[in-house]
């Protein structure tokens, strides 16, 4: 297994160093959007996108999608259930039981 060493840390540090304020970075809600979008164009499900998931790239300033640990396969055309995630991060739909 290889991985890229992402040394600029996370989202939720660089924030919380700045005192919750963002600071633009050439797009990066953009580039989290199309890393997720990504995942289910290949039938993969995240369940856990948050501050903390979203890594920076030292070098580059690219951002990089982390931790696939709750992540689900939904290529199959089913639909999901169960609430998977992390609390103040879960969707609505997930909380109130529904299908999605």
């Amino acid at each position: 297994l290889v991985v890229d060493l992402c040394a600029g840390g996370d989202l939720l540090s660089l924030l919380s160093a700045r005192g919750g304020r963002p600071r633009a970075r050439g797009g990066g809600a953009g580039r989290a959007a199309s890393a997720l979008a990504a995942c289910h164009r290949h039938g993969i499900a995240h369940h856990d996108v948050k501050p903390n998931n979203l890594l920076f790239h030292a070098a580059t300033g690219a951002l990089k999608l982390a931790d696939f640990g709750s992540a689900e396969w939904f290529g199959d055309g089913r639909p999901m259930t169960g609430l998977v995630g992390t609390p103040y991060y879960v969707a609505p739909e997930v909380v109130a039981g529904r299908e999605y």
